[in-house]
This record gives structure tokens, C-alpha cells and sequence, in this order.
């Protein structure tokens, strides 16, 4: 069976491939799997995201992995802990390998932020998002939980704003900061990602044209933005 597969990298903006999905999503199996030939692993997270030492084993294999690497990561997970889900974004972030997120029933709450934070991103037709801006529980002297839940609320809107833009506008997400909840299907997502991309490849083109023009003025500019980094790594992969 094959599939299109929508693809945005340094060299390939725009372009489609078709490819055997077979050979891309591998075969279903245990908890991980890795495969010679440039290995190829397999992780599923299908509970509540646990406490962070729970997934040392997955991160220190994404930590060692190579360029050739290729790291599924299964999601059907309600959310769970967030400094878990954070070290799993670091590691996405870090690793030489290409990670690709599988949307595999149910992603929702911290479980939405690892999605988007894979370089490539597989929506399967069953599967379901909730979008929200997390719960906790007061414990302690008041003062102090006030100052955790504020440190606690400037972490999620930085989250939110760097993982879930441009596939939610900046309006969309303040009003997910503020309490309300989104749920979407696997064609609604889909519709997301792919104009996402869009806004990805205008801004790209944006910074690349005033890098060229300040070239041609013998101008240096830093580039700060994060920009570059999301249309490098972002693909879509959409099956059913």
C-alpha cells in the first residue's frame, strides 16, 4: 500500500514523495524494537506520560543516535507529568535522528506538546487531540504555590507558543492559556498541519529574502528565529 507523504526539509520545500509505508512505518511490536541498517526504533507511549525516570531507556537512545536513525514515537496518552513530556522534547530537540510522532488514538494535553515537537508527524484516521492549558493540584504553604504556579503558567505559554504555532494562531492559543479546551478529529488536524506548512514555507521565504538583501547591502544579520528550525524539521504524514 502506499501513501503521499508531504515532506518540507533544507532541500525539498514543497516537494511530495511516494513511498512504501510499510518501509516508513515498519510493523507493529513490543514496547521498542530497533532494526539494523541504519536502525530504525520504536516506542510507544499508550498510558498516562509517568514520572521522568521512566523514560531514561527511550532518551538515551535518542541521545545516541545517529543521522541515519530513524525514532518512531506511538502516542495515545490522555497527558500526564510535564517535566516528563519536557525531558522527551529535549531529547526530540537534541538527537541526530529523524523522529517521526504517530497519532495513534488519543493525544491529548502534554501528550499534543511531544507531537509537535517530532520533525515529522503521522495522523491516523481514528485519532483525536484535546488541546488545553493543563490542571494541577495546590500543595503546601499558599505562597509558595503561587509562585510554582506562576513559574508553572509562564512554562506552558512558552510551550504552547513555540510548539503550537503556526498550526494554532497566536488568538487560538491565548485562548487555550485562558481555559478553553480544543478538541479535534484526524481530518481537522490534518487541515492544520498541512496549513501550517503553508505559513512555514511564507515565512522562510520572508527570512530568506532579507537575509539575500542583506547580503547584497554587505549587511550581517543574526538569525534568532525559530523559523528556520520548525520548517527544516516540519512534515506531515497522513494515512487512511
Amino acid at each position: 500500500m502506499k501513501k503521499q507523504i508531504k515532506n518540507i526539509s533544507n532541500n525539498n520545500i514543497g516537494k511530495s514523495y511516494n513511498m512504501d509505508m510499510k518501509k516508513i512505518f515498519g510493523s507493529l511490536g513490543p514496547q521498542h524494537r530497533a532494526m539494523p541498517s541504519g536502525f530504525v526504533h520504536h516506542f510507544y507511549i499508550f498510558d498516562c506520560i509517568g514520572d521522568p525516570d521512566e523514560y531514561v531507556p527511550m532518551i538515551s537512545i535518542m541521545d545516541e543516535a545517529s543521522e541515519s536513525d530513524v525514532v518512531h514515537l506511538y502516542l495515545n496518552t490522555p497527558g500526564g507529568n510535564l517535566a516528563s513530556a519536557i525531558s522527551i522534547i529535549h531529547a526530540i530537540m537534541r538527537t541526530e535522528a529523524t523522529v517521526i510522532a504517530h497519532a495513534d488514538g488519543d493525544v491529548a494535553s502534554a501528550g499534543t506538546l511531544i507531537f509537535f515537537a517530532c520533525q515529522h508527524k503521522a495522523v491516523y484516521p481514528y485519532a483525536s487531540f484535546m488541546f488545553h492549558d493543563g490542571s494541577g493540584i495546590l500543595d503546601g504553604k499558599i505562597n509558595e504555590s503561587m509562585k510554582s504556579l506562576t513559574a508553572t503558567n509562564k512554562l506552558v505559554k512558552n510551550l504552547l507558543g513555540d510548539l503550537y504555532f503556526p498550526f494554532f494562531s497566536e488568538e487560538e492559543i491565548d485562548e487555550i492559556l485562558e481555559g478553553k479546551d480544543v478538541h479535534l478529529d484526524a481530518e481537522e488536524m490534518t487541515e492544520r498541519l498541512e496549513a501550517g506548512e503553508k505559513i512555514l514555507e511564507e515565512m522562510m521565504k520572508e527570512e530568506n529574502d532579507e537575509e539575500e538583501q542583506a547580503e547584497d547591502n554587505n549587511i550581517f544579520i543574526t538569525n534568532t528565529s525559530s523559523t528556520t528550525t520548525k520548517a527544516n524539521t516540519l512534515g506531515t504524514i497522513t494515512t487512511g
